[in-house]
């Protein structure tokens, strides 16, 4: 991610770097919830489909609040006493293979993704065309005038020109 980014805020100017970092911070932040949701589902849907069928001995009631997740399940084991301990070892297994669904479409989602990178970006150019084109910047933490976010013990601190006032040949009258 870090390159990725100081690429990103190398290609904008200076006056666009605020607007820049802000899309770019909340395009990554949405990726990731909506990611979180999509394995969320895909968890609780799978678990619901391999726990369902033993559940058939519940009042309806009870196989629904069964049905919401492994900590439900849970209870409703510790709830039922004696007849519920033959749920716990269906409920572990029902988790564990939702895991693996999950699992699976991420790695999914991800193989797919390389390959949609690996076949439509761009190749890179040679370094000197890659400077012609970004208008003399380079897409590196060690540009003249800009420092790498991190870590800061690469910073290197400004050189300030100083200058010393010459004395006048003309006197004060």
């Amino acid at each position: 991610m870090p390159p990725a980014n100081e690429c990103l805020m190398a290609a904008l100017p200076r006056e666009q770097a605020g607007s820049g970092s802000g899309i770019n911070s909340t395009a990554r932040q949405i990726a990731e919830a909506l990611g979180v949701a999509v394995l969320g589902s895909i968890l609780t849907a799978g678990y619901r489909a391999r726990m369902s069928p033993h559940l058939e001995f519940l009042s309806p009631a009870l196989r629904t609040s069964a049905t919401a997740s492994i900590g439900a399940t849970m209870a409703v084991t510790q709830h039922l006493g004696a007849a519920g301990a033959q749920l716990a070892a269906p409920a572990h297994a029902a988790f564990i293979g939702a895991m693996h669904i999950t699992l699976a479409a991420a790695v999914a989602v991800a193989v797919f993704g390389a390959v949609v990178v690996l076949a439509w970006m761009p190749a890179a150019p040679r370094p000197a065309a890659r400077i012609r084109k970004r208008g003399g910047r380079r897409c590196t933490g060690r540009d003249p005038g800009r420092r790498p976010a991190w870590p800061p013990w690469t910073w290197k601190a400004p050189v300030l020109k100083t200058t010393t006032a010459r004395p006048s040949s003309k006197s004060p009258s």
